[in-house]
């Protein structure tokens, strides 16, 4: 008997029926605890396999241990006066059964619902759950156009017997066929044992009646209906389609499960391409390379970085090429936050720092940096595009979404110049185990190219986990503000770096990015005098933790070289940071500005060039590549690489200021100062305007040097200003007592500038002066 409104089940009270079928009675009730809006599903009538009471328990079961967002979620699971009904999220909207019209549903929506139900999928799958009756019916599309897949009643629990979501028993009992035909595969009426590529194959059917308006197999009776779906083609699409879509849909509906796609998440990746318009709209996105399948089971957390081909991380799956592919080069593009969140996007970002950071330890491709990829964040274009402008051979794009106290990460590794998906998977862990998870990632990626893991590969790409895995979530809050490059940005990012270490002080990973975050501060708010010190304190600190830390050994670089005037020490980091981190750009950055201080000008640009490459955005690393070339004094040839620089890069400052600095040398000073002053426009920074205020007073213009040098010692009296800044407007007016005035105190607050006293050419009057060689004995520079 239906029930009626009003009726109490328990705690809930019935409001209305809203549906029903041979799997159960759905009504809509009110939790009158919670005061919220349910829906209540009692048994339906007995089925010849199975009890009614069994059915209801089993989708309770099976659905309860799915959490994501395209998934109707259980709440519990209750009985009164001997009636057993489950209750679930009340889902608002219509099925999507009611929202496609018989000419189809636009390509865009197509793909979009297409993309959320792939999602759901293999999120069941990786959970150990087929559906088993997926359909139209069965997903509900919300106001906000969120499909919600619904009805987990015929869903099965997969047996791992070592073959990737294989079953060991049939999906029905001899004699009977459950779900709804139309949409069932062909491997489901001849009784073999259930997959996860019978869910595909559902998918397939779906995506056509979208694309469509009707199903590709139409019988007038059961039996001419299984057989067609048995033994005839699909029907074929509208001929407006493009073949990219068709690809996809005749992929999923391949009668043979083998060829099929092997996972939701290759059809994912799939209908991703398509949006993203990476794949052609006339072309048919090429198979995933076969991979041999390896058994997914469940795994506690282990060592960082230590994943075997075998593993499994709460049901995302690991699988492995059978061999290497030789590549030179790899781009991780920034991860998609899918939440759309503002809130979330540090965890995107720095799960995108974390599998650069970690697949660059390696040292066997070239790994694009972070600043490069991160100019690709929000941006729509064909992979084949952006391959060309970062020259890389292969690409790995993804995305995070969380959910509740739930991340997963979706990553796919594609060959660029191909647009060939070669793999793809999902990977889904505690918020609390983020740390682990985009180790995971990581070490899949890296073991699809390698083919395995070496024993040093995996020491490589090891790091220590925090002990409290909050901690690392604060830890790359603090990153995602450092990589904003705003002093409001680091000082926030210094609170959350001192909130991680107050919920462990043995993490050192935090350690680094405070000492990072320190440098960022130095000769910007306050002088090198006063934060290198914090520099130094926070990088040894993350050493003592782990010994591992390119960041940190770069810091003590910095702090050796800028500040104790120990050279010998400061090559000694700057290795061993390499050895660490091959394709760390700004240590290789700092490394060559170092090897010009020294002289050693064709080391010097064999390192900007390498982290040019490693960073080929990076407008500062490829303004670097002239730097040794100032330093010979090869002035034509700077001019030259920088005058093309101000085409490409009309708004970097650093650019016009470099080569308005060249024009000096070469006594073009009507040239230098529009460039200087140009540079001054995009950005008044006291070291350009210094150098502006030198090309004024070496043009004879000394009124405006004059004041220049006024507004610079005004400044420096409120807040930091280089000395250096201020030495070489006096070095231009031929005032060298002044001069040493202001290069003594910036030897005091050890300006950095004082590093390149040996090469820089605005010392050159100076350099006869016996104070400039106590000077450069000062800073160890006499040897």
């Amino acid at each position: 008997m239906p029930l009626e409104p009003g009726v109490r089940l328990g705690a809930y009270e019935v409001i209305a029926a809203i549906g029903s079928g041979g799997m159960g009675v759905v009504y809509r009730a009110r939790d009158t605890r919670l005061g919220r809006v349910v829906a209540i599903k009692l048994a339906g009538e007995a089925a010849a396999d199975d009890s009614p009471g069994r059915r209801l328990l089993r989708e309770a079961q099976h659905a309860s241990s799915l959490n994501h967002p395209n998934i109707c979620t259980i709440y519990e699971i209750e009985q009164s006066d001997g009636q057993l009904y489950i209750v679930l999220e009340y889902v608002e909207g219509q099925p999507l059964s009611a929202v496609i019209p018989k000419r189809g549903l636009p390509l865009e929506t197509v793909v979009a619902f297409g993309l959320q139900i792939a999602d759901a999928l293999e999120h069941a799958h990786a959970h150990g759950v087929i559906h088993r009756d997926l359909k139209p019916a069965n997903v509900v599309i919300t106001p906000d156009r969120r499909a919600k897949v619904l009805d987990f009643g015929l869903s099965q629990r997969i047996w791992h017997d070592g073959a990737a979501y294989s079953a060991t028993i049939p999906v029905t009992q001899p004699g009977t066929v459950a779900g709804t035909i139309a949409y069932m595969a062909p491997e489901v009426f001849r009784g073999v044992p259930a997959d996860a590529r019978c869910d595909l194959w559902s998918l397939g059917v779906m995506l056509h009646e979208m694309a469509g308006g009707a199903l590709p197999f139409q019988g007038h009776t059961e039996f001419e209906l299984s057989s067609r779906i048995l033994h005839e083609p699909p029907a074929p699409l509208p001929a407006h389609l493009p073949q990219s879509i068709r690809a996809v849909i005749d992929r999923c509906l391949v009668k043979n499960p083998d060829d099929r796609f092997p996972r939701a998440a290759d059809v994912r990746a799939a209908l991703d391409a398509i949006r993203s318009g990476r794949a052609p709209l006339d072309a048919a996105p090429p198979r995933p390379a076969r991979a041999r399948r390896v058994v997914p089971y469940a795994v506690a957390l282990v060592a960082v970085g230590v994943v075997v081909a075998a593993l499994v991380a709460w049901g995302g799956r690991l699988r492995f090429a059978s061999s290497s592919r030789a590549i030179d080069s790899l781009a991780v593009l920034p991860l998609e936050n899918l939440s759309h969140d503002e809130r979330q996007e540090y965890l995107a970002d720095g799960m995108t720092d974390a599998l650069i950071t970690t697949l660059s330890k390696l040292g066997a491709w070239r790994v694009i940096s972070r600043t490069s990829v991160m100019q690709y964040k929000g941006v729509r274009k064909p992979l084949r595009e952006i391959a060309r402008t970062l020259d890389v051979d292969e690409i790995v794009e993804g995305s995070v979404l969380q959910s509740g106290d739930r991340v997963r990460i979706s990553a796919q590794l594609i060959k660029a110049a191909s647009d060939q998906h070669l793999w793809a998977e999902s990977y889904e862990r505690d918020a609390r185990d983020v740390f682990q998870l985009q180790s995971d990632v990581a070490s899949a990626v890296a073991t699809q190219i390698r083919g395995t893991l070496q024993p040093r590969d995996q020491q490589r790409m090891q790091s220590r986990a925090p002990a409290n895995p909050a901690a690392y979530d604060l830890y790359m809050r603090g990153r995602y503000h450092v990589n904003q490059f705003t002093i409001q940005n680091t000082n926030q990012a210094i609170g959350y770096f001192q909130k991680a270490i107050d919920l462990d002080p043995t993490y050192g990973l935090v350690f680094a990015g405070l000492a990072d975050a320190y440098y960022d501060l130095s000769s910007v708010v306050a002088s090198p005098r006063e934060m290198m010190p914090k520099v130094r304190a926070a990088a040894m600190r993350a050493l003592q933790l782990d010994e591992h830390l390119a960041e940190a050994h770069t810091d003590l670089a910095l702090v050796s070289q800028a500040y104790d005037y120990n050279w010998d020490q400061a090559e000694v980091y700057y290795k061993r940071a390499l050895e660490l981190n091959p394709n760390y750009a700004f240590a290789r950055e700092m490394y060559g500005a170092y090897l010009s201080a020294r002289g050693r000008f064709a080391e010097s640009r064999d390192q900007f060039k390498q982290a040019h490459t490693m960073d080929p955005l990076a407008p500062r690393a490829e303004v670097e590549t002239a730097m040794p070339f100032l330093y010979q004094g090869r002035y034509e040839e700077c001019a030259q690489q920088w005058r093309g620089m101000t085409r490409t890069l009309p708004d970097f400052y650093p650019v016009h200021a470099f080569l308005g600095i060249t024009y000096v040398q070469q006594g073009r000073f009507t040239d230098a100062i529009a460039a200087l002053e140009r540079a001054r426009q995009l950005e008044n920074v006291p070291w350009v305007s210094g150098w502006l205020g030198h090309a004024y007073a070496k043009a004879g213009r000394r009124a405006e040097a004059a004041r220049i040098l006024d507004d610079l010692r005004d400044r420096a009296a409120r807040e930091y200003v280089l000395p250096y800044s201020i030495a070489i407007i006096h070095i231009a007016r031929g005032e060298h007592d002044e001069a040493f005035k202001w290069l003594d105190k910036g030897f005091e607050q050890r300006d950095e500038q004082l590093t390149m006293l040996r090469v820089d050419p605005v010392f050159a009057p100076l350099r006869a002066d016996p104070r400039f060689k106590d000077l450069l004995r000062r800073v160890r520079l006499d040897r």
